[in-house]
């Protein structure tokens, strides 16, 4: 199964946090990037986390990435024309 499009489903479906499945109800969500901007992420590459969740995807890249809360790719995009 796909981490990242699981993920993304359960918030457009659900409106939960992808990692730890708060509802929006009672928690803030944040837009988190899997794909970082800065390495050709769009807004399609971007799922929601609660702030919790957020900033631990932030500071545990290796164990997000296991999750699909983090890739490491370069994406080609027309936003940034194969530039980095």
């Amino acid at each position: 199964r796909d981490n990242f499009l699981y993920s993304r489903r359960m918030f457009l479906e659900e409106k939960r946090c992808a990692r730890c499945g708060k509802s929006e109800e009672y928690v803030n969500l944040e837009r988190h990037h899997v794909v970082k901007r800065s390495t050709g992420g769009t807004d399609e590459d971007t799922i929601y986390l609660c702030r919790e969740c957020h900033n631990w995807a932030e500071h545990n890249i290796d164990e997000a990435e296991k999750l699909g809360l983090h890739k490491r790719v370069y994406k080609l995009n027309k936003q940034n024309n194969g530039k980095f």
